[in-house]
């Protein structure tokens, strides 16, 4: 076992630690992809993109997307394609979708496929309970529109 530094990031001495719930605009940082997470009978991939607030009180402030998920067809797990409303409604936000043959085709995520795209955001809280029993919240996001800037 490694004898390695280990801490934590205090963020909050510039007071922008908690983002309130609300609508800002961001633009796409990053994003994290989870693989073969087992949900019930089903296996999907889940994505989170990361946002970066660009204008307000908030500005420069980063949140978590609360999670796309994309179910998959894989022997052994269960598979309904309409699981996939939420990767659906997200890539269509984006413009990234293809029609074919009356379904909306669902191509894998990649950052660069994200990256720098301006958007409108919605953050709430989430919570858990810590192993001290104290209530802890943190802010999540999800995208609800493509800001498409006309260059003039």
């Amino acid at each position: 076992m490694s004898d390695s530094t280990a801490y934590f990031d205090l963020i909050g001495s510039t007071g922008k630690s908690k983002l309130p719930n609300g609508n800002y605009r961001a633009i796409i940082i990053d994003m994290t992809t989870v693989t073969d997470i087992k949900c019930g009978s089903f296996i999907a991939d889940v994505f989170k993109p990361v946002y970066k607030v660009t204008s307000g009180d908030y500005r420069d402030t980063e949140v978590t997307d609360n999670g796309i998920f994309r179910y998959k067809q894989v022997d052994g797990y269960d598979y309904k394609p309409n699981k996939n409303w939420g990767i659906a409604k997200f890539m269509q936000l984006m413009n990234m979708t293809k029609e074919k043959d009356g379904r909306i085709d669902l191509p894998y995520l990649k950052k660069p496929d994200l990256n720098n795209k301006k958007v409108k955001i919605m953050v709430w809280s989430k919570s858990f309970t810590n192993e001290k029993n104290d209530e802890v919240y943190y802010p999540v996001a999800r995208v609800v529109e493509l800001i498409n800037e006309v260059p003039f």
